[in-house]
């Protein structure tokens, strides 16, 4: 379907009480409250849209809350004390009350023929691809500028309404996740990151992609290379974050998503087929983060990053030692690879060096050195790194024991146990 005007697609519109959906005001975050009810009392109209809506329908509790608005960004400036607008492909506004950040996006306009043969009015295409469109709209038109339908639910928590496409509702009832519009070719043209929207939402909201979706992802997988690097690194930060993430590597594997996001790591992977350590390292990972979020635990941004540098590093070295000069010049050629893909910003690409850069200081039977380490404000996201690859059999096990045990010792065992480490290399040195 290729929509047309606001009033062509009135029909395809479902109105409903949100009592009778089971959605009640009290469901949703105060903070968020507060940003609609300002938004109205000013005479804008304004919902929560999209993930929040879908995931209090789902059963699931939303992570954060979208609200969309008639207001422009400038108009909701004026609103709040502490905002600021976002984005250049989209214009945003993220709103920050007592410590919630909560993203309010304008209504935007459909397509129109005459805008699709040329870059007008705040919107720029380029090969299929929208580079930027900051050209706003109605509520309707916003209802059918969404990806999948599953995500075009506006709730009214003042009115107690809900708006949504026709088709939103009984998707989420039989759990489908359907494009707005059939040609799932132009979709993944016109923003090839809804690739990673429809494998994160299958994942983590546990929902069946329609054979419209799934079957055009590999084919378009290449269409990420256009994609910003930065704006890839927005989004695998959302896949980490996810819950779901072991789920969702498993999917990007195998529509050749991850192909394209870290060529690196997948040739390690492809060259490693005989033992699969790589695979194991890279699955723990994403399990182990699963536990994490799992918990109500924070993940460190750094963290993956690391992994993701460390497994090509390992691969070229082949279990030889090198020095710490050597070490820290793959780390940077790896790093460097990877940003043309994956643009990590600075202080966690640091962050996740030196993360690397200790691993070798595991191994060591110097006393100097094991306190050093010790002491080292990165030795504890260094120590799950070095476990994990002993876990993923690309590490020494006996190592990762002993440190373990180091860290779950009081402070005199621990002087101890660095002593009798380090004289052991002293007896073996006069031996």
């Amino acid at each position: 379907m290729t929509p047309g005007t606001a009033e062509d697609l009135s029909g395809d519109i479902d109105y409903r009480d949100a009592a009778d959906l089971g959605l009640r005001r009290n469901m949703i975050s105060s903070v968020a409250l507060e940003v609609i009810d300002a938004l109205q009392w000013s005479d804008y109209k304004s919902y929560v849209v999209g993930g929040s809506v879908r995931d209090l329908l789902l059963g699931k509790t939303p992570k954060d809350y979208d609200v969309v608005t008639d207001a422009h960004p400038g108009q909701v400036l004026e609103l709040f004390p502490r905002c600021r607008i976002v984005g250049r492909r989209f214009r945003i506004v993220h709103v920050y009350l007592r410590g919630e950040l909560v993203e309010v996006s304008t209504f935007r306009s459909l397509w129109k023929p005459e805008d699709k043969a040329r870059n007008r009015g705040g919107r720029m295409v380029r090969n299929g691809q929208i580079i930027r469109d900051n050209r706003y709209g109605s509520l309707h038109e916003d209802i059918f500028r969404r990806d999948f339908t599953v995500n075009s639910i506006y709730y009214d928590p003042c009115g107690g309404k809900v708006i949504a496409h026709r088709n939103a509702l009984e998707d989420i009832e039989s759990r489908c996740l359907r494009f707005i519009g059939a040609d799932a070719r132009a979709r993944y043209r016109e923003d090839p990151v809804r690739m990673l929207r429809a494998v994160r939402l299958a994942a983590k909201a546990e929902l069946q992609m329609h054979d419209e979706v799934e079957h055009h992802i590999a084919p378009s997988a290449s269409l990420l290379g256009n994609v910003p690097p930065a704006r890839l690194f927005q989004e695998f930060s959302k896949i980490f974050r996810s819950g779901a993430a072991l789920e969702i590597y498993h999917l990007l594997r195998r529509y050749k998503l991850f192909d394209v996001m870290f060529p690196s790591v997948r040739e390690c992977l492809d060259r490693d087929d005989e033992s699969g350590r790589g695979e194991v390292l890279v699955e723990l990972l994403f399990s182990r983060i699963d536990q994490r979020i799992a918990a109500g635990k924070s993940v460190m941004s750094a963290f993956p990053m690391a992994v993701m540098l460390w497994l090509p590093v390992t691969c070229r070295l082949r279990g030889r030692k090198t020095s710490a000069a050597a070490l820290r010049k793959l780390l940077k050629e790896a790093l460097s690879a990877q940003r043309r893909y994956i643009a990590t910003p600075a202080w966690i690409a640091d962050n996740g060096m030196d993360i690397c850069l200790l691993q070798p200081h595991f191994g060591s039977r110097r006393k100097a050195s094991l306190l050093r380490l010790a002491e080292h404000p990165g030795f504890a996201a260094a120590y799950n790194l070095m476990c994990l690859c002993a876990d993923a059999g690309l590490g020494d096990p006996d190592t990762a024991e002993w440190w373990t045990r180091f860290r779950q010792s009081d402070e005199s065992e621990r002087r101890s146990m660095i002593e009798r480490r380090a004289s052991g290399r002293r007896r073996r040195g006069r031996g």
